[in-house]
């Protein structure tokens, strides 16, 4: 459990002493983290177990221990060949047939090198087999790009639209040149009953995140307990968020350090315990946190932001406001990814990336540099990412409590992901 006012190792009572640290208990039947539904996702053992592979194929499709996207393992590697479609599956059986409207998260981390952009992405595909039906159906699943990238991670969430006595996933790659990995692959399916227990003094609200989906619950609060279960999707971590009438948030995460955000640290706040928020269309959030005399020291905000857009990549727009203490946070603080956007495919055409309605964010379903070639790309920026973000709000803050003010503008029915949410003192 973390009291959000002594995050990177703040020790000052300003505070302190109206209301000690509420007590949060929360767990889930059945408890967290369910099983991942694909017995083999990181192919630790150097070769392929669980997956198969048509035999005219095994020379394409083998476990690759020079590549993984956490460097301490392996990954599925395919092999592109102009003629053949190369491609690996695994069945999940299970003992008791998924539920129709069952909530499901497919999630993995991918890498391409030497494809060819106008063939097809390389990808996934998800069917479910009917309890009552004789064919697959097939159900929504990540897109990824038709350009090379580096290790990225996509997912998909949805609600199963069968009840489903099968399930297959195949990781493919078709006609193709080049190769394609797959890492830490994770299919989770079903719900959890989660409860929820708050106890202290000057409760005001109760907020759980989740680590996929965002906000789940957020409920104002008086009294001195708080105690509810709710039935919520069986993946990703929940973040019990408990702000008191001091303007302190405490929080807890369940489990700890799935999905996590980054660690605290002496210079490091993270702003919530969960790695992801999300704004929904025309909403807002707040966050609180405390700084200690910063004795010349610079402030940051950093963050990973992006419109989610399930089919991908594609332009942007302006829809973030942000504010600190009630001040604006604008063009001139920013530091990353750069003040003004230059499109590869408009290079004639300069546009700053925050004007009086926010800051520009681009649409797409995962965040990643973007090569070159691409006419999305931001040739203005030096890295060519347009999802990373670090704001210099040395000048709106205080030593002590502040509050942070963000805000979904303009989209009317996309959310907005923010990751990594942190202020960062240098």
């Amino acid at each position: 459990m973390k009291k959000q006012l002594f995050c990177a190792a703040v020790s000052m009572a300003a505070t302190a002493a109206l209301y000690a640290a509420p007590e949060i208990t929360i767990n889930s039947t059945p408890a967290l983290p369910t099983a991942n539904c694909l017995k083999e996702s990181t192919f630790a053992a150097g070769k392929l177990n669980s997956w198969n592979v048509a035999a005219a194929n095994r020379d394409l499709v083998v476990a690759d221990s020079s590549e993984s996207s956490d460097k301490n393992s392996a990954s599925l590697k395919i092999t592109g060949n102009a003629q053949r479609s190369p491609n690996a599956y695994h069945r999940v059986n299970p003992a008791v047939p998924f539920k129709k409207g069952s909530p499901y998260l497919l999630r993995f981390s991918s890498k391409r090198s030497g494809g060819t952009s106008a063939k097809s992405s390389g990808g996934t595909a998800m069917s479910i087999y009917a309890v009552d039906a004789k064919k697959d159906r097939y159900c929504p699943v990540p897109e990824q790009p038709r350009f090379d990238y580096d290790w990225t991670w996509f997912e998909h969430v949805d609600q199963l639209p069968i009840d489903a006595k099968k399930v297959t996933i195949y990781l493919c790659y078709y006609n193709q040149s080049g190769s394609i990995w797959f890492d830490q692959l994770e299919l989770k399916i079903g719900t959890v009953d989660l409860a929820i227990s708050v106890k202290g003094g000057g409760l005001q609200e109760v907020v759980v995140r989740n680590s996929v989906i965002g906000t789940v619950l957020k409920e104002k609060v008086s009294g001195n307990e708080f105690a509810k279960t709710i039935t919520v999707p069986a993946f990703g971590s929940y973040a019990v968020e408990v702000l008191d009438r001091t303007g302190e948030t405490t929080s807890k995460l369940y489990p700890a350090n799935e999905d996590a955000n980054v660690a605290a640290g002496e210079s490091v706040i993270p702003l919530t315990p969960v790695k992801r928020v999300i704004l929904k269309p025309e909403s807002s959030d707040a966050f609180s946190f405390a700084l200690p005399a910063l004795a010349g020291k610079k402030v940051y905000l950093e963050f990973n932001g992006r419109i989610h857009k399930k089919s991908g990549l594609a332009g942007y727009t302006n829809c973030l406001k942000i504010k600190v203490n009630g001040k604006n946070i604008g063009v001139n603080e920013v530091v990353k990814p750069g003040k003004v956007v230059v499109l590869a495919n408009k290079p004639q055409r300069k546009v700053n990336i925050c004007n009086s309605v926010g800051y520009i964010l681009f649409y797409h379903n995962s965040f990643m540099a973007l090569p070159e070639k691409n006419s999305y790309c931001p040739i203005s920026f030096e890295d060519r990412n347009p999802f990373g973000f670090k704001l210099d709000i040395t000048r709106q803050v205080e030593e002590g409590l502040n509050m942070l003010n963000l805000q979904s503008v303009t989209l009317k029915n996309m959310d907005i992901y923010l990751e990594d949410l942190r202020v960062v003192i240098e």
